[in-house]
């Protein structure tokens, strides 16, 4: 595989002046991945979140303690923020902010689940999708009153954290030397993990870059896979040994639940499993094309 471009070689097209970057879930992966991409350009960094950066990673940056919604208004130098959390709450402390001061910029991670859940059998997954679409409106409505320009990034299955399916995935094979392995339409359902790595580096190419303002894009990884392929080989990433637990769609509820491989906001339930039966990928041209989004293949091994 390449080696990642240097900082300098992400940007587009930048406007003039100094830039004042405050970070909402810094201490993310995606954070992480995105703290080193933004200190080689030497701009001023605020880090926000509830846990501190990795002390590696700390160095050149002014951290915050702070949660969403709740969190104190920018600096008024403050010229981009960036939101890699939950947007219903980020959208939330933007509504309380007034207008005024240098802010120019706001980048902000979404999800596809607005598209893909939004159909959904599940109540509480359409809840989700319901959210998920007014936070984006509020993302754009807002934004206008702040006098400030906007970057919505809707990624798909992201990976490469401690945290998240692949990650749960990886854990429970290193210490059961077993992982489950969906049958049916559930395990040919279609995937397109995305690495926080790319994550971050369309993060850092969208700061002024004049093709990806007031837009959103969709964000998959570079490799589409069934799901029982996507689970063999996060197991296969997590330790050299692990035997497939063939599940039907039953017992895959059951045994995800036990192993709590999805997080409880997940609410899985028949109707949920149904939904994961189906295909979810994404179109990464227009991110291509406006933010070089040249992700790479499924990758579990690599943190």
């Amino acid at each position: 595989m390449k080696s990642a471009p240097a900082p300098a070689d992400l940007h587009a097209a930048t406007s003039g002046g100094a830039r004042v970057v405050q970070i909402f879930g810094a201490s993310s992966a995606v954070g992480q991945s995105l703290l080193p991409l933004l200190r080689a350009t030497g701009c001023a960094l605020v880090a926000s979140s509830r846990t501190p950066p990795d002390p590696l990673l700390r160095a050149g940056l002014r951290w915050r303690r702070e949660c969403l919604p709740d969190a104190a208004p920018p600096d008024p130098a403050t010229t981009h923020v960036l939101s890699l959390g939950p947007l219903d709450l980020f959208t939330g402390w933007l509504c309380r902010l007034s207008p005024g001061g240098a802010l120019r910029q706001v980048v902000a991670l979404g999800s596809t689940s607005v598209r893909t859940k939004q159909a959904s059998a599940a109540i509480g997954e359409r809840e989700l999708a319901r959210r998920l679409l007014d936070a984006e409106a509020r993302l754009a409505h807002e934004c206008a009153r702040l006098g400030a320009r906007w970057t919505l990034l809707r990624p798909t299955l992201i990976y490469g954290g401690e945290h998240g399916l692949v990650a749960r995935i990886g854990a429970v094979a290193a210490r059961w030397h077993v992982y489950p392995r969906p049958l049916g339409r559930i395990g040919r359902a279609l995937r397109q993990p995305v690495h926080v790595q790319d994550l971050a580096r369309v993060v850092y190419a969208a700061l002024d870059n004049a093709g990806a303002l007031d837009r959103a894009f969709e964000l998959g990884g570079g490799e589409v896979l069934a799901l029982a392929a996507l689970c063999r080989r996060a197991a296969v990433a997590g330790t050299r040994v692990a035997l497939p637990l063939p599940l039907p769609t039953g017992w895959l509820l059951h045994i995800a639940d036990t192993l709590r491989l999805l997080p409880a906001s997940a609410a899985m339930s028949r109707d949920s499993l149904a939904r994961m039966a189906q295909d979810q990928l994404c179109d990464n041209t227009p991110a291509a094309a406006a933010l070089r989004h040249a992700p790479r293949g499924f990758d579990p091994g690599r943190r």
